[in-house]
């Protein structure tokens, strides 16, 4: 089983802390979230940016409006290197990113 999980780092000389969100894998749900608080441990000792800390294990619906604005950020943000390869490019990234979702929440069977 793999989450999507949420994650606070604080990085020194930052006023405020950000938001870091990255996929874990446990057996179940709390596994999951032992593997994040240790993951955080393991962070806040070897990185020397700052402390980082678990904050929660999103659920689908935050994990699907993380998805989709990365894609938005994606499309604003990146500077493809000609204009041929959008839809291509954004093609893989949200392949990959809607295949990450459903093998961590599932598909919905049609009603």
């Amino acid at each position: 089983m793999e989450k999507f999980v949420e994650f606070s780092v604080h990085e020194y000389m930052d006023m405020y802390p950000h938001k870091e969100i990255t996929t874990i894998k446990g057996e179940n749900e709390e596994e999951i979230r032992k593997n994040a608080v240790e993951h955080a441990r393991r962070m806040t000792e070897i990185y020397s940016g700052g402390p980082t800390s678990f904050v929660k294990i999103l659920s689908r619906e935050e994990a699907a409006e993380y998805l989709a604005n990365e894609f938005k950020e994606c499309l604003l943000d990146t500077v493809w290197p000609d204009e041929d390869n959008i839809e291509d490019a954004l093609k893989v990234t949200s392949e990959n990113n809607i295949n990450l979702f459903f093998d961590c929440y599932g598909r919905r069977s049609k009603k």
